[in-house]
């Protein structure tokens, strides 16, 4: 039972400016909603009144340099959204639970446990104008997490990060300097005129014909555990291809095994790329905001599933690469050209029965998140939208979690051919060796038993 004890705005320590900053089309390339993730930490010596009030009155500082968030998500008179600096605060909740940590949360996949360790994100106590919202949640372990929720109009992982890591840094010592500013001016990422989103046309990726599944089905969501050796496994096969590439590979071919798809049936798994570097010229530093464009890799199910990891990692590699300067451009016109009313998350089409969302969190340093309780044991989304999510995130050991969302009645069977191929030994990219070649053939075997459309 988690009981709230406190709950207020927290205002800048300071005066900030009073204005409205522009929002670009890349911040309406995502869903409109709060990001809700939780940060565990399991040792909290000390008052709770004092810890409290020693994190509020460091947000208080933190948001100084970053009072946008400080502000509302509001909209022009055409109802296009935007920021408006007015000062008002963040939302910080006190709460307790008379429980342990796991007790509470079990094994941290996202779950309404999770969830009630976020500030409230409906109900009357709630506005979906709150550009930031934090709970701290004591627990009688002596453990606490703090759960944290975005708006993500405002700003995307890289952003939410960059503000989280100088909150920590304020709440250690009380050193309100920052080594990087956030760079708040948005119109550089405004679109071409005229608008040419003939690039967008060339490489976009359009939605599958039909889905198995329908909309909205019922599903589940587990975390998935690879040590340090599992991961070296799945990167030696993807033929060195990077940490997230090789895992996604893996996940891929897992999902279509798990959802029994027909061979000749198109799958994608959809990817984001941060642009920050990507544009000509690159964006500032501390560019505060959404810089990702979504774009996809995809293949028949048959490809994905009889081939080698090797060939997932490369698609998924292949598919990152084209976005450059001339992509982000192409989308952020794309989306110009759609109107105000077709700025959705939806624009390159998800089938939910046949395609995944893979989402890639090991660049970003949530193990630096020390409020000085020490770093946290885990970080993760308190909860999902959907079936077809796959989330990696760096564990502290050197291995990673997964977070999958998959269709209940396929979750089973994904768990299943998820681990029995990745057994901790050895294992060669060889085509010529015995134990590949083995591996391959066994993986053929498992997909036409499988599948019964052959």
């Amino acid at each position: 039972m988690v009981e709230v004890v406190e709950s207020s705005l927290v205002a800048p320590n300071g005066e900030t400016p009073k204005h409205t900053i522009w929002l670009s089309n890349l911040d309406f390339n995502i869903a409109n909603y709060h990001m809700p993730v939780v940060y565990v930490y399991r040792n909290c010596n000390g008052d709770q009144s004092a810890v409290a009030g020693a994190l509020k009155a460091a947000l208080a500082d933190a948001l100084v340099p970053f009072y946008p968030l400080a502000g509302r998500l509001g909209a022009d008179p055409d109802g296009r959204n935007e920021i408006h600096c007015t000062g008002e605060g963040a939302m910080f909740v006190a709460a307790r639970s008379d429980r342990s940590i796991d007790e509470e949360l079990g094994d941290f996949a996202p779950s309404p446990e999770m969830m009630r360790l976020v500030p409230p994100l409906s109900g009357p106590s709630y506005s979906p104008s709150i550009l930031f919202l934090a709970q701290l949640t004591f627990f009688k372990c002596n453990g606490m997490t703090l759960g944290v929720a975005s708006q993500h109009r405002a700003m995307d992982g890289h952003s939410t990060m960059h503000f989280i890591n100088h909150w920590c840094k304020v709440a250690r010592g009380r050193n309100t300097e920052l080594d990087v500013p956030p760079f708040l001016d948005r119109t550089v990422l405004r679109a071409r005129s005229p608008p040419n989103p003939d690039l967008f046309y060339a490489i976009g990726y359009k939605p599958n014909s039909a889905s198995g599944t329908a909309a909205g089905a019922p599903f589940t969501t587990v975390i998935l555990k690879l040590s340090r050796k599992q991961v070296a496994l799945l990167k030696n096969r993807s033929e060195q291809q990077s940490t997230f590439q090789a895992i996604t590979a893996h996940a891929w071919r897992c999902a279509c095994l798990a959802r029994e798809l027909a061979p000749n049936r198109t799958t994608r798994v959809y990817l984001f790329a941060d642009v920050r570097t990507r544009m000509k010229p690159a964006l500032p530093r501390g560019y505060f905001g959404n810089a990702v464009c979504r774009i996809a890799a995809a293949a028949t199910s048959e490809e994905v599933v009889s081939s080698p990891i090797s060939f997932g990692a490369r698609k998924i590699r292949d598919a990152t690469k084209l976005v450059t300067d001339g992509y982000a451009r192409s989308v952020i016109d794309y989306i110009e050209l759609a109107g105000k009313d077709e700025r959705r998350t939806d624009w390159l089409g998800f089938s939910e029965a046949d395609d995944l969302i893979a989402n890639s969190w090991l660049g970003l340093p949530f193990q630096h998140a020390d409020f000085g309780w020490g770093r946290p044991e885990f970080m993760g989304k308190a909860t999902t939208l959907g079936a077809g999510q796959v989330y990696v995130v760096s564990d502290t050991d050197g291995g990673v979690y997964v977070t999958v969302s998959l269709e209940t009645q396929n979750m089973e069977r994904f768990k299943k051919v998820f681990y029995e191929d990745i057994r901790e030994c050895p294992m060669s990219t060889d085509r010529n060796n015995s134990i590949f070649s083995t591996s391959v053939y066994l993986r053929q075997s498992i997909y036409h038993l499988m599948c019964p459309y052959n």
